[in-house]
């Protein structure tokens, strides 16, 4: 297990490495603040070569214990012998911790050869049972299968504008006439109580889960320096809102709400729009507009956020799970 005090030297494994998924930044772990956290590494000649943000939590009703790593390891150069290594080491310590299970579901895309790999690992390791989520991606436990995530590189904004659908184009182009919406960027924490606000009202308008309060304030204060909201605004009235944060050269969209009651789509058009300039006015390589479920034409939010991507672009989806019995 990593020491506590190489918190700098594993800062400096992943500013180095070219995708660190935003679950595995060490920041991380005081948004999930009920959760204990577990981090371990691997070196050669002193220098980290994998690296792995491990949340545990115990269920209250079995008193089981579940040991998680989200879009983990991290691991240089993506070495196979690594990321088993390194897997190994964190089952030993989750069995020798009395947890139940152990899930891993790692930043690999879907591919032949890592779906391969995926088996692999889970029989190296012993005992794991993988989950491709064909079929059915609900039935991931972890992160969704599929994630929005619009690669900037390359692009200014207008570039960036000719290149999407034409239907989105036209959209924007009646933000100013159609709704007069303005966008703001803020930093003021106060905000969350409007995001809980509209998430809130969403959700129970569709009658979904949604997290607690605590949580978004929580986002604030583990990224202080880079986190912000973005707000669509009318009549001086907050329509729509997003919560970003900048980690490791992408702005990651983490949560937004909508007021139910406003022309919702052309709101959180705008956001995401205001999302986009920033990202490119401040060199970021990737937005990333968070997950889907459903990648066809019928399921609504992958249509609104495909919507934004350039013309040669999609979906990311990720390899599946792993779920280790101990």
């Amino acid at each position: 297990m990593a020491d506590p005090q190489d918190l700098q030297k594993i800062e400096a494994f992943l500013k180095d490495q070219p995708f660190v998924p935003i679950t595995q930044a060490p920041a991380w772990r005081k948004v999930k603040a009920n959760w204990d956290c577990h981090r371990f590494t691997l070196e050669d000649d002193g220098e980290i070569t994998a690296y792995a943000q491990v949340l545990s939590i115990t269920d209250r009703a079995s008193k089981n214990v579940l040991w998680y790593l989200p879009r983990g390891p991290i691991v240089a150069g993506e070495d196979p012998d690594r990321t088993i290594a390194l897997v190994k080491q964190i089952k030993q310590a989750a069995t020798e911790a009395g947890a139940k299970t152990l899930r891993i579901d790692p930043p690999l895309e879907d591919t032949p050869e890592n779906r391969e790999f995926l088996l692999n690992l889970a029989q190296q390791v012993g005992g794991g049972q993988v989950n491709f989520g064909d079929g059915n991606c609900r039935s991931l436990h972890g992160q969704p299968k599929y994630t929005m995530t619009i690669d900037l590189r390359d692009l200014d904004y207008d570039s960036w504008l000719a290149l999407i659908r034409k239907s989105r184009r036209r959209e924007i182009k009646k933000l100013n006439t159609r709704l007069p919406t303005t966008t703001q960027i803020s930093r003021d924490p106060a905000h969350v109580e409007t995001l809980y606000r509209l998430i809130e009202q969403t959700a129970t308008r569709q009658g979904i889960s949604y997290r607690p309060k605590e949580y978004f304030y929580n986002i604030t204060k583990a990224f202080p320096d880079d986190f912000f909201f973005t707000a669509a605004m009318v009549e001086d009235e907050i329509v729509a809102i997003s919560l970003n944060v900048v980690y490791g050269r992408r702005l990651w969209g983490l949560y937004a709400g909508t007021d139910v009651s406003a022309p919702t789509m052309l709101a959180s058009t705008a956001t995401n729009v205001e999302d986009i300039r920033y990202s490119i006015e401040h060199g970021l390589t990737h937005f990333d507009l968070g997950g889907v479920y459903g990648i066809d034409a019928d399921d609504q939010l992958y249509r609104f956020k495909y919507g934004f991507f350039p013309k040669g672009q999609d979906y990311t989806a990720f390899v599946g799970e792993i779920e280790f019995s101990l």
